[in-house]
């Protein structure tokens, strides 16, 4: 089912925006970055939404509905996890009655603008995504009508330690993108 999508307030200050074009500027882009546009966006899983139902839910959020520009990419929890944000908005959304609301999430849209307003393709902002998402809990996309696609668990993974020795962490960082830092793999290990 493809979410309902409203758009929020801007999601960082203007303090916070010139920190991020002042990291930018250190950056190797192909084009420089001139603006970044950041809001708030919510995704609701429901079938419809109408009258004062719908009015409700936009309340609650701050949002409207509108079209977002083009050339822009969503950061939200990594899909397929429900965030401890979603489980408490979801909660309030019920307690407020709207139980024909099964679940809300919380994002960021993201525009980065050059010089000319051209936005830049998200291959080319690659060194700036590390400051604007945490990779171990959010991830970056272009298309959100899956984000409350319901998976079946992954595997289990085991990781032979007793054999493989502190490689194995290494390996299974590597290749299961657990994010781990050398700190933490050396800690798992001991």
């Amino acid at each position: 089912m493809k979410p309902i999508v409203l758009r929020g307030v801007p999601a960082l200050s203007d303090f916070r925006i010139q920190a991020l074009l002042d990291q930018a500027a250190q950056l190797a882009l192909p084009r420089k970055l001139a603006q970044i546009q950041a809001e708030f966006v919510y995704f609701l899983e429901a079938k419809e939404l109408v009258g004062e139902v719908w009015e409700k839910a936009k309340s609650l959020v701050g949002g409207w509905e509108d079209e977002f520009a083009r050339g822009g990419f969503f950061v939200t929890p990594r899909k397929g996890t429900i965030s401890p944000w979603s489980s408490k908005a979801t909660d309030i959304f019920h307690n407020c009655g709207l139980t024909s609301v099964k679940r809300v999430e919380r994002g960021v849209h993201y525009r980065l603008l050059d010089m000319a307003g051209i936005p830049l393709a998200l291959g080319n902002a690659t060194p700036l995504l590390a400051v604007l998402h945490d990779r171990m809990t959010e991830g970056i996309y272009t298309e959100m009508d899956d984000i409350f696609a319901h998976r079946d668990p992954a595997r289990l993974v085991e990781v032979d330690i007793l054999t493989g020795g502190h490689a194995a962490l290494e390996k299974a960082n590597t290749e299961i993108g657990l994010a781990l830092s050398a700190d933490e793999i050396d800690y798992l290990y001991e």
